[in-house]
Parts: C-alpha cells; structure tokens; sequence
C-alpha cells in the first residue's frame, strides 16, 4: 500500500444458512482496535530518513507508547587529569542494537566528567556514571597525579604520571587501561587516558602518551562520529618536545611546561572525553559529560482498514456473501499479504497496490 493510498477488497465466502461472519482486522497479527503504535518522547529529538533519534545530554525522562526494538548508545563522563600526571579515562561506551524498549517511562541519567585536580597530589576525578534501564557505563577514571596514587577501576583506566604509581584499570566491556608515565629521567612525561577502543600510550622521554582512541558509529543522524576517546598526558619538564594528544572521541590534549606553560584541553561534552593531564604550572582538565542516544523506526499509525459491506455480524440467508472494504495507510508498507481463510493469498513485495 503506497503512503495514502486507499485500496478496495473484493472478497466473498460460503456460509449456511442462518450463520453470521464476524469481521476482524488485524495488522502484525495484532487486532487494529488493540494496536497502539510505537513512538516516543523526551530528549532531543531529530529525524534521519525514517529513523527518529532521541539525544539525552542531561538527566531526562524517555517515555514510550508501545513496543518495538530501538539502538541505543549509552557513554558515561570521561575522567579528569591531573596537575602533573596522565591523561583523564574515557568514559564507558555501549552501543546495544535491537534493545527491547516497552511501554513506560525511561528514566535517563547522563554521566558529568571528572574534574581537573589542582595540585600534585590529587588525581584528577571521576567520571560519572551513564545508566538506560539495565545499561550502567562506568565514569572514567581521573589520571594519576606526580605524587598521588591510581584512581580506582573506571569504564576507562586513567593515565599513570611520571611517579610509576600506576595507571589505572578499565572495565571489560566498556573500555581500557591507561598508560604508564615516564620517569627515567628529565623529561618526565604522563601517560594517555585508556579508550573505548584501546590503552592509552605510554609516556616516553620528553614526549606525553596519547589518550587511547575511542569508538566510532552513525547512531546520531548517520553522521560518523567518534566517541569515548582517553586524554592526553603531560610533559612536566622544559625539555619536553610534544604533549600527549587526546584520543579520537572527545579526549582532551596534556599540558606542557614548556614556554611557560601550555594549558591541556578538557575533554568534548556529549562525547565522553577523557581530559588532559596538566603541567606542575596548571590545574588538569576536566573530563566530558557523556550522552544517552536512543534511535529507532516509530509506527505512527496503522492501516485503516474499513467494511463497507455487509454490516458486521449480520444473519444471512443467502450462502454465497459479498464482502467489501476499505483499506489505507500512511506507512508506506512493503511485503504486504492477503490471507483468505489463513492461507497466503498473495504477497506484493512493493505493497498491495
């Protein structure tokens, strides 16, 4: 049936006399007087093509009329980094296809990123968590500090700093280690971030590890992007030659204490970045939030679908009954069939047309 399209049916069958036909459409093998649809609300809300996609930036409320199967991302706040350590962890990352959404009210709740520590014996904070029903992603872990210690298990682990306390571990499943800092010597230099999709790089002689890079899907719009990528480490000495840089997915770069002072960069909200781990000069960088995105194909309506003759559950007399009705829909429906006495009559791959 092409969207709009009314189409008329034809149908006869054999009763005896004095019997009744009773008259029951149905769609999807559901009664359409019991069939509710499939939509949604709540979030921000776009269109790509037939898919509508709900972002959630901030703690909402995700309510659902019916049921039907949706993708759903689900990225927790990336970790901070440190005064004079290694980069922030990413967040957690999920990406659940055919997730089955019924009807109800979601709450959503979407992960801040960790903040960035202020002195040398503070690793920077955790991430917080991301959770969508049964899909808890676990904030990244803030980088290790020069004279701190690891920060516990994130999604994703969080850089060591040039002290060899450690970096910090990720969570299976959802993302990776840190890497270790340098400290064989000036330059000291802190490690990456772990991401979604690697550990972070270890920091070498004068050169900070990168953030470990995170995961790429088309879930928001069909665009490609990349999310839950590790900060970057520091340099902590003037004879450092590069920083670490972020990880692709939102990971914020390392500081350097070269030239005075190069600040790092946070990591990118709604991405679930990792932040930069900082020189002794400047505070660390603050983690980026993460992002709930539920996409799916909503059913509207439903075909209406009209008996114009004769009146339902009428008494005949006569055996051989005509039977007339109306259908049409706004759907655009494919692959529909006709099923006569629970045969497959015929089946129209273009719909019925």
């Amino acid at each position: 049936i092409n969207k709009g399209e009314v189409l008329d049916l034809e149908l006869f069958t054999v009763v005896e006399n004095a019997d009744n036909v009773e008259w029951i459409p149905s769609f999807m093998g559901v009664r359409v007087s019991e069939w509710a649809g499939f939509s949604a609300t709540g979030c921000d809300i776009t269109f790509d093509g037939d898919f509508q996609i709900h972002t959630c930036i901030v703690n909402s409320t995700f309510t659902v009329t019916g049921t039907g199967l949706a993708d759903v991302l689900v990225v927790a706040g990336g970790g901070g980094g440190p005064q004079q350590g290694g980069g922030g962890g990413a967040g957690g990352y999920i990406l659940f296809e055919n997730f089955t959404l019924t009807e109800q009210a979601y709450a959503v709740t979407v992960g801040t990123g960790g903040t960035g520590g202020t002195a040398n014996n503070v690793p920077g904070g955790h991430g917080a968590n991301s959770v969508f029903d049964n899909l808890t992603m676990i904030g990244g872990s803030g980088g290790t500090a020069r004279l701190g210690v690891a920060s516990p298990t994130g999604g994703s682990g969080g850089g060591d700093s040039s002290s060899g306390a450690g970096a910090s571990a990720g969570t299976a499943g959802q993302g990776f280690a840190g890497g270790n800092g340098f400290d064989g010597g000036q330059p000291f230099t802190g490690g990456g971030g772990g991401g979604a999709s690697e550990v972070g790089a270890t920091g070498t002689s004068g050169v900070g590890g990168d953030g470990g890079d995170g995961l790429s899907n088309t879930i928001f719009n069909g665009t490609t992007l990349f999310y839950a990528g590790g900060g970057g480490g520091n340099i902590n000495d003037q004879l450092g030659t590069s920083v670490g840089s972020g990880g692709l997915g939102g990971g914020g770069d390392g500081g350097n204490l070269k030239g005075g002072g190069a600040t790092c960069t946070v990591g990118v909200d709604g991405l679930g970045g990792g932040g930069g781990g900082a020189s002794e000069t400047n505070a660390g960088c603050d983690g980026g939030n993460g992002v709930v995105i539920i996409r799916f194909l909503p059913i509207l309506s439903i075909p209406t679908v009209t008996l114009n003759k004769p009146d339902n559950n009428t008494v005949f007399e006569i055996v051989t009954i005509n039977m007339n009705c109306t259908v049409s829909d706004n759907l655009n429906l494919v692959n529909v069939s006709l099923i006569l006495d629970g045969v497959i009559n015929e089946t129209n791959t273009t719909g019925i047309n």
